[in-house]
């Protein structure tokens, strides 16, 4: 089914994306170079809370997210402006500069007059309904010349459970119908029909991809200092007692003799050049980062794609090789 808006959809997401883009790019937390041996909290500011175990890194994210949720905020009531007037349905934008900077549209559909906020979110799990309740007594006190408050909130598929207690809660301001709270895709089933939400959830999903790739990407735990070093100590009793002939056995290009394992077993494990592996060599740093990566990764997050974790350690391997062959220069010896 085509739509009328897809234009307006196509625009107003990018638009949003490029608004949105430099936020999320800035919100991954790393130590400069300059700096390892500093603590995170020394960069970013220690938490002067008595009680705060989310961390200064939490609460940097936080803010970051309160941008990208008032951006989001912003260009979903453009989109839906734009709809109005192209269906050639009058509205009125209301602005209020306050310290809780809200925007929101005033339309009279069926003869009564309706202002409509539309918000990111609201919790529905806090006890006593109190977000909803500061909510509604604000929005309340904006305005008292509408027939009826609406607050559509930016949740997919929601169920309508989710929201019953709102809508049929004993306060103040729903109790009469005055001010109720909606999925969004409430307000494109009733006033664009049942079939646009899709239409437009399409390209909600492609923003919202863009997006997470960009924060997949930046979002990777890095390790301070002390980790890290911890971490080359887990690696190097790794490498110390892992049973290297059984991994020898499950080659598929040959197997090692057992002259061959006691080979490594003399020159690699007996003479302790596994600790090359986590010094401060290139090749070193190769082989951590993707084992680092791995361990993030396959803990945390089950079957991922693994090429670029694998091409690090292929990275190693060359810079290993090419060590080794800096070692035998000018010696006569010819490299196959």
């Amino acid at each position: 089914m085509e739509s009328i808006f897809e234009d307006i959809y196509e625009y107003e997401f990018n638009s949003l994306f490029k608004k949105i883009k430099p936020v999320i790019e800035r919100n991954a937390i790393r130590i400069p170079e300059n700096d390892e041996e500093k603590e995170l909290d020394e960069i970013i500011g220690e938490s002067n809370l008595l009680f705060d175990i989310s961390g200064t890194d939490f609460s940097w994210l936080r803010s970051i997210d309160s941008k990208y949720r008032y951006w989001i905020e912003v260009y979903i009531l453009k989109i839906v402006e734009k709809m109005l007037s192209r269906k050639k349905l009058w509205y009125e934008e209301k602005y209020y500069p306050d310290n809780y900077e809200k925007h929101s549209i005033v339309f009279c559909p069926n003869g009564a007059t309706i202002e409509s906020y539309f918000l990111f979110d609201i919790t529905t799990n806090e006890a006593y309904r109190t977000e909803y309740d500061k909510i509604a007594t604000e929005l309340k006190n904006k305005n008292n010349s509408v027939d009826e408050i609406n607050i559509y909130i930016f949740r997919d598929r929601i169920s309508r459970n989710t929201l019953a207690w709102l809508l049929t809660g004993k306060s103040d301001y729903n109790e009469n119908g005055y001010i109720n709270v909606y999925s969004l895709q409430d307000f494109f089933d009733c006033v664009f029909g049942d079939a646009e939400y899709t239409i437009f959830e399409k390209y909600a999903n492609e923003f919202h991809s863009k997006c997470n790739n960009i924060l997949s990407y930046k979002t990777i735990i890095m390790p301070n200092s002390k980790t890290l070093n911890s971490f080359k100590k887990k690696k190097m009793e790794m490498l110390k007692s892992i049973d290297y002939k059984s991994i020898a056995e499950k080659g598929k290009s040959g197997q090692l003799s057992d002259s061959d394992i006691e080979t490594v077993r003399n020159n690699y494990i007996d003479k302790s050049m596994y600790i090359a592996m986590i010094s401060d060599n290139d090749f070193a740093d190769s082989f951590i980062s993707a084992e680092w990566a791995y361990d993030v990764y396959s803990n945390a997050m089950g079957d991922l794609e693994l090429t670029g974790i694998v091409a690090g350690y292929l990275k190693s391997i060359e810079q290993l090789l090419y060590k080794v062959t800096l070692f035998h220069r000018d010696q006569g010896i010819k490299i196959q």
